[in-house]
């Protein structure tokens, strides 16, 4: 049974849309208990139709009959034994239809279907069942205890399944709320100023995990609508509040009246009540309650506006934990994506910066991971916890073609080589590390991708950790910003190459020379010191070098011609740095 169990859990955890878990489910169940055929039959909409939402082994034309003309309705005749399942929450058994008394209303069905025996297992969560997981057999069968056991607990699974893509139908729900209210608070004309200012303030408050972020959102809107507002929680407890100390009794005296009659199920609507009210998440489950006092008025066009917007960042905070995952798998990714190209402007920065979770100005780095292949890319991407883990301070994470983006707060430098290098040791595929400079805004992402692809490329294979700074690159990775590494590549060669030549025809050490003359800034002692040579055969080879390479080293021009030259060869591995 355990097995079973674990296997129609695989199924689950599978990366599968919602339909194709359940019929892969339907088809597990089958296969490992034996069935020829199963479904999982969900209520529609209003709750008063089952309808198969997953299904193997079933027949067309067993399918066209259900469609077309449901065995019964929920809340009518319950004959048949998924609606008694479904009505009751108990499992319901059919050795033999032949010997059912109800075999004469299932004969289309048996027809279609040839079916002889069925078990039909309420799913269920907190109470309440979900769906029906019926399984059939073409041949009379004994359904044993353990049999129905480990149905039972394989419809415990699927229970969960409907239950968690439900929350996710609910979230998006509320991001559909969010982005409605954002698009005709842009249309308005009048207050149109005080109404973005609220929005910013609100979705700014999106960036901490404080407690205070309810508070933060009640003062907002009680400042914009000149009333005393409280959220409030289902129990009925002030959970935030922003007003006067009289308005702060009377709100919660109704909150506690509307939590008793919410738990009594006798809502009422109290018109002639000196409040407005707001549900805090779906209207049906509410995660809590927003109150404004004195109650809105119809005229009150934009203060109810702001109303419900507040109420849907108040939903998005409370839901914070239950959506992390979709946030931080499809969300985010796709956010640092977007920033990372430029295709936001000013004010969808600031929207950015809420979906992401830190504000839109601080101190930031991108750090682009060399991968071997995008699907190995993606595989990093989506382990943030680890990457956390190992010392990453890491805010988002996504793929762009075989690299892996890391947005990451500001650390010391020896934190993200640690990170860096813990990555690398339990990564093999990672070829290198580009880092970027700091940025004080999101908005300089694109630059800042720019800088670490820089940094990357510019990484030696000769360094023990592959990880390079964009700033370690000094002037030169501030011309590589603009210059394609191919051209650079050129320059150096161009510059260089005669000197190259030279020592290598003549076994001399013009190169050396030059590189010892550059790095130590033309201090002729300790350049002569360095090389072990006199003054003067010093003086005698920097003139050879500049015969031979046609280059003037008293010329400020030639000399960071050079100097640059001489930096892309270190940095290229070649050279010494």
């Amino acid at each position: 049974m355990l097995l079973a169990i674990a296997d129609i859990s695989g199924t689950l955890r599978g990366e599968h849309p919602y339909e194709e878990s359940l019929r892969g489910i339907c088809q597990r169940v089958a296969e490992l208990l034996n069935y020829d055929f199963s479904a999982i039959v969900l209520p529609d909409d209003k709750c008063d139709q089952l309808s198969i939402a997953g299904y193997w082994g079933l027949t067309e034309s067993y399918l066209e009959i259900f469609r077309a003309s449901p065995p019964r309705a929920i809340n009518g005749s319950i004959q048949f034994p998924i609606y008694r399942a479904y009505e009751s929450g108990e499992v319901q058994v059919i050795k033999d239809i032949k010997t059912d008394p109800h075999r004469e209303l299932l004969s289309a069905f048996v027809q279609a279907q040839g079916t002889r025996a069925a078990v039909c297992v309420p799913v269920m969560r907190h109470s309440k069942v979900l769906a029906v997981l019926a399984c059939y057999a073409l041949v009379p069968r004994r359904f044993g205890a353990d049999e129905l056991k480990t149905l039972q607990a394989i419809a415990h699974v699927v229970g969960f399944a409907i239950e968690v893509a439900d929350l996710v139908k609910s979230q998006k729900r509320t991001n559909d709320e969010l982005e409605f209210v954002t698009l005709s608070l842009v249309q308005q004309k009048v207050k149109l100023e005080d109404l973005s200012s609220l929005q910013t303030t609100l979705l700014n408050s999106l960036t901490t995990a404080e407690p205070s972020v309810l508070e933060a959102t009640v003062l907002s809107l009680a400042s914009f609508t000149r009333r005393s507002v409280a959220i409030a929680t289902v129990s009925g407890q002030l959970a935030a509040f922003a007003g006067t100390p009289e308005a702060r009794q009377v709100l919660g005296l109704i909150a506690n009246t509307l939590s008793r009659e919410r738990r009594a199920g006798t809502d009422r609507h109290h018109d002639s009540a000196p409040v407005t009210s707001y549900p805090v998440g779906a209207p049906d489950h509410p995660l809590a309650i927003l109150l404004a006092m004195p109650a809105l008025s119809a005229d009150d066009r934009f203060e109810h506006m702001a109303a419900q917007y507040a109420a849907a960042v108040a939903s998005y905070r409370l839901q914070s934990e239950r959506t992390d995952w979709t946030l931080t798998t499809h969300a985010r990714p796709a956010v640092l994506l977007s920033l990372s190209a430029g295709l936001y402007g000013e004010q969808g920065v600031i929207h950015a910066a809420g979906i992401l979770g830190v504000p839109s100005t601080g101190s930031y780095r991108l750090c682009v991971i060399r991968q071997e292949s995008e699907a190995v890319a993606g595989r990093l991407a989506r382990r943030s916890r680890d990457l956390i883990e190992r010392g990453w301070p890491v805010v988002a994470t996504t793929v762009f073609e075989s690299d892996t983006l890391l947005l990451i707060v500001d650390a010391r430098r020896d934190t993200i080589v640690r990170a860096a290098a813990a990555t690398i040791e339990h990564n093999l595929n990672i070829q290198a590390i580009g880092i970027s400079s700091l940025i004080s805004s999101l908005a300089a992402l694109p630059v800042a991708l720019n800088q670490a692809k820089v940094a990357l490329a510019n990484v030696r294979s000769s360094d023990a950790i592959h990880v390079g700074f964009f700033e370690d690159l000094g002037p030169l990775g501030q011309l590589l910003q603009h210059v394609p590494s191919s051209e650079a590549t050129k320059s150096a060669a161009d510059t260089l190459d005669p000197l190259l030549e030279y020592d290598q025809t003549h076994r001399s050490h013009l190169m050396q020379t030059v590189e010892a003359y550059v790095r130590l800034n033309g201090r002729w002692r300790d350049v002569a010191s360095e090389l072990g040579i006199h003054e003067n055969t010093l003086y005698q080879r920097l003139q050879r070098s500049q015969e031979v390479s046609g280059l003037d080293f008293s010329n400020f021009a030639d000399l960071a011609r050079v100097t640059l030259a001489l930096r892309w060869h270190y940095r290229s591995g070649t050279g010494r740095d």
